[in-house]
């Protein structure tokens, strides 16, 4: 079973020692066609601003990204990680090679 309770999701097994939120997602239900997936985008909003970019997995497959100082493929101002003093809200974007 994941970290999240849910079945569905992989064991995290990384050492966390920052502030760190771990996001998971799944596409079923939501009319992603996952065949023709190449990647994932992650949006947030800080205390109900605008939407940013945060960043992506490591690969089109991952269905967990774990926000945390030093973690790959984050957009320059999150690199510090999470501040558990501010409110996030997040958005998910599935990215296709070529629209079908």
């Amino acid at each position: 079973m994941g970290i999240s309770g849910y079945p569905n999701f992989p064991p995290y097994t990384k050492e966390i020692d920052s502030p760190a939120i771990a996001l998971f997602w799944d596409y079923t239900d939501t009319g992603v066609n996952e065949g023709n997936l190449t990647d994932s985008h992650i949006y947030v909003s800080v205390d109900g601003g605008s939407n940013q970019y945060l960043g992506r997995p490591d690969s089109a497959d991952a269905r967990v990204f774990v926000w945390m100082a030093g973690a790959e493929v984050l957009a320059i101002p999150f690199q510090s990680g999470p501040d558990p003093n501010q409110n996030y809200k997040f958005r998910f974007f599935a990215i296709y090679e070529k629209w079908t």
